[in-house]
């Protein structure tokens, strides 16, 4: 049973360090028109942390989708940066997904109003 502990201690610690770092990388070396203001929500990594889904949401872009698809046309270079960053044997494949909570919690709401 320790055993499983460990494995999920230390796939703590790579989501927190990985989303230290992907913050850092997309506010400093991610910036154009186009993404407006990243905000990483969420990530999940893989028990064997060969894989992290990381789930985004922008500010101040006229298309979501379009800034989705510009964030990950990046993912090469973010990985890159992020695997100099991170003292792992191995850094994650990066996949971004759009995080709709916020604009589902609006629309929610907006329903409840009326």
């Amino acid at each position: 049973m320790p055993h499983k502990m460990g494995n999920k201690n230390t796939n703590n610690r790579a989501k927190a360090l990985i989303a230290k770092h992907l913050r850092e990388i997309i506010s400093k070396d991610i910036k154009g028109k186009s993404f407006g203001l990243v905000s990483v929500n969420e990530i999940e990594v893989t028990s064997d942390l060969g894989l992290a889904k990381i789930y985004v949401s922008f500010l101040g872009v006229k298309d979501k989708f379009d800034a989705l698809e510009h964030l990950k046309n990046k993912g090469g270079m973010i990985r890159s940066s992020l695997a100099h960053m991170l003292s792992m044997r191995k850094t994650p494949e990066l996949r971004f997904y759009l995080d709709e909570s916020y604009d589902n919690y609006e629309h929610i709401n907006e329903l409840l109003k009326h």
